[in-house]
């Protein structure tokens, strides 16, 4: 949702509850006393205050609502460079190296944090350097770049080259 949906919902909201209130004002409460038909009158009144509620709280909700316009940043291909299995390394056949990067603005990576390693110290350095020399396109929230964060794993295999996959952390947006 951008501003100006924000904005027309926001407006609609008003609009409902100035409605609400003058639909109150208009029907005295002894009107509904006097008439002849008093329990339809009170429905009526009922009705007319459960909107007025169901506003109020739409309006709570709309406050509390998170963008949703928000994209996760994305790898620019062939930016990490190649990776080359070290001669010396003595890691078993299939290894998995995982680490999450912060991502800037500028979509270069400002921060590494590793969750896994392979544990053999040349495939993570090898690793860390490629992940380090990766270039991003920016998260996006509300239209403009954003500081993120994306997820790297690199499985290493001895018959194949290795797989690099960029996972998107979160399917939903969280603020910081």
């Amino acid at each position: 949702m951008n501003a100006a949906q924000f904005a027309r919902n926001w407006n609609g909201l008003n609009a409902g509850r100035q409605a609400c209130k003058k639909a109150m004002a208009l029907i005295p409460l002894q009107e509904f006393v006097a008439a002849r038909n008093a329990s339809s009158s009170l429905a009526q009144l009922a009705i007319l205050f459960a909107l007025c509620v169901h506003f109020a709280a739409f309006g709570q909700q709309m406050r509390r609502m998170e963008p949703i316009n928000q994209y996760p940043p994305t790898n620019v291909a062939g930016s990490c460079g190649t990776l080359v299995r070290p001669a010396g390394s003595v890691s078993s056949s299939t290894a998995t190296y995982s680490a999450q990067m912060g991502v800037s603005v500028g979509g270069v990576v400002e921060s590494i944090t590793i969750y896994r390693t392979t544990g053999d110290a040349e495939l993570d350095a090898t690793s860390l350097a490629a992940i380090r020399m990766c270039k991003f396109l920016p998260g996006i929230r509300d239209g403009k770049p954003t500081e993120s964060t994306a997820l790297a794993q690199i499985d290493w295999s001895s018959e194949s080259p290795p797989l690099v996959a960029f996972v998107d952390l979160y399917a939903k947006w969280r603020p910081r």
